[in-house]
């Protein structure tokens, strides 16, 4: 079920994730990494809460939460509209800015991503703890490290530390219970039943 479009709704989770087309990849050095995420912040970051992301050369993985709908109504969301088609379009000018930018550095034209982007609702903690260490695992399965925290462009080590004091990664911990059964349930793979497998990973 790697074809998943779940409807957008305010104040749930959601495991959002893409890929580029092709064989192309969505990020070639550190400064594409870099921008994704600026770009998130800059397009995205009003409408919704990143509680982890794995950014791949060729695709990435978000776990985020859709704000309330007071707060989207402070952002502009009118309740007459429908507001799946207002959450899409945030992350359709979201990957659509990256695009421009990308396209610019590489001189190249069309689109990047294949198709409109998945989307898979969640429910349980539970399987927002499955989720989290499949995200945070993914270099490991790809073969582009030996451990999570060796992939600089995901968002373990900085749930781990949380320097800054982030909510979101406050959360996270609590739904491990603590750090200590973060790390330790990170050290083997996530057992996500078959109706969460994507078709790409």
């Amino acid at each position: 079920m790697g074809n998943k479009r779940d409807i957008l709704f305010a104040d749930r989770y959601y495991h959002i994730y893409n890929h580029a087309v092709g064989n192309e990849n969505l990020f070639n050095n550190k400064s594409d990494y870099i921008q994704f995420l600026q770009k998130y912040q800059k397009h995205a970051s009003l409408y919704f809460q990143i509680y982890s992301y794995c950014l791949m050369p060729n695709h990435f993985h978000f776990l985020i939460k859709v704000k309330s709908l007071e707060e989207l109504i402070k952002q502009g969301y009118n309740e007459n509209e429908n507001i799946h088609n207002f959450l899409s379009q945030k992350i359709g000018n979201f990957f659509n800015s990256y695009t421009k930018s990308y396209n610019l550095t590489y001189n190249r034209k069309g689109r990047l991503f294949i198709e409109s982007f998945h989307r898979i609702a969640i429910d349980t903690v539970n399987y927002l703890c499955k989720l989290i260490i499949y995200i945070h695992r993914n270099p490991v399965n790809h073969g582009f490290a030996n451990k999570p925290n060796e992939w600089h462009y995901s968002s373990y080590n900085n749930i781990y530390k949380n320097m800054k004091n982030i909510q979101e990664y406050e959360d996270v911990i609590r739904w491990f219970d603590d750090k200590e059964n973060y790390l330790f349930c990170h050290l083997k793979e996530s057992d996500l039943e078959d109706e969460y497998k994507l078709e790409f990973e």
